[in-house]
């Protein structure tokens, strides 16, 4: 049974573990290095345009997206200048919700106030590491503003924004964040945000004590898979394009006929 060594666990495997425990299970016995993955490059872009939104509030129209987008995947051609086809597909994807975001910064302006949709896009901090001995939990926060005097986390999301609220790993991902981020500053961190850049919205949560239970359980089971342990099958549509589907397949099968010889 390999055994994998380190100190912390990462906030991605975590969000790994919720996503497929079994997958993130073959990652982390991964020998050679797979590489950037395209998943990676567009979670990238969608922060890069972000990054470049804040020339947009003065007004939100759809030539001045597209202007950042295009920003954006210039910047991106010079970090992944190996990957030009991915880079292309992303602001093809982007393009394509121009109207979407245009109309989700005005609604926001509206809504909450352009200072607090600025202090969204130009936080505080930015991609900051932080971790915790005493959690063992570790992660980098896409970004941390400052609300109303007050510092949350926030996940910039390359996914369309859910009907109400937030989808259930971002509020995990969130209550990780909170944990590290209050152990950092030595403050109690509360509330968090998901800015989901596809239809531009923010959405705003208050970190509660069941996410946080969620946060442990993750840990908890990550370190058992990292001991060796294999978690249990979970099939659905998302195996068909897994790129462990092979593996996952040949395991179960090989587990099967052993427990059936027993």
């Amino acid at each position: 049974m390999q055994k994998i060594e380190n100190k912390y666990v990462r906030i991605s495997d975590i969000t790994g573990l919720l996503y497929c425990p079994r997958a993130l299970y073959f990652r982390l016995r991964r020998v050679s290095d797979p590489g950037i993955k395209p998943a990676e490059i567009r979670a990238e872009m969608f922060r890069l345009i972000s990054s470049h939104l804040p020339d947009v509030l003065q007004t939100t129209d759809i030539e001045n997206v597209r202007n950042a987008i295009d920003s954006a995947c210039d910047d991106a051609s010079v970090i992944y200048d190996r990957y030009p086809d991915i880079i292309s597909n992303v602001r093809t994807e982007a393009y394509e919700r121009i109207e979407d975001i245009a109309s989700g910064l005005k609604n926001e302006c509206e809504k909450n106030g352009r200072e607090s949709v600025m202090s969204i896009l130009i936080p505080r901090f930015e991609r900051i590491m932080v971790f915790s001995d005493r959690l063992s939990i570790s992660g980098v926060i896409d970004k941390v503003s400052n609300i109303d005097g007050k510092l949350i986390p926030v996940v910039v999301s390359a996914s369309s924004p859910p009907d109400n609220g937030i989808y259930g790993p971002d509020r995990v991902r969130l209550a990780a964040y909170a944990l590290l981020l209050s152990e950092r500053c030595g403050e109690e961190i509360g509330q968090g945000a998901v800015e989901y850049v596809r239809g531009w919205t923010i959405r705003y949560t208050d970190i509660k004590n069941n996410d946080i239970r969620a946060v442990i359980s993750a840990r908890n089971k990550v370190k058992k898979i990292r001991e060796g342990h294999m978690p249990s099958e979970n099939t659905g549509k998302k195996c068909a394009n897994c790129e462990y589907s092979s593996s996952c397949k040949v395991k179960v099968s090989f587990l099967d006929s052993l427990f059936k010889n027993l």
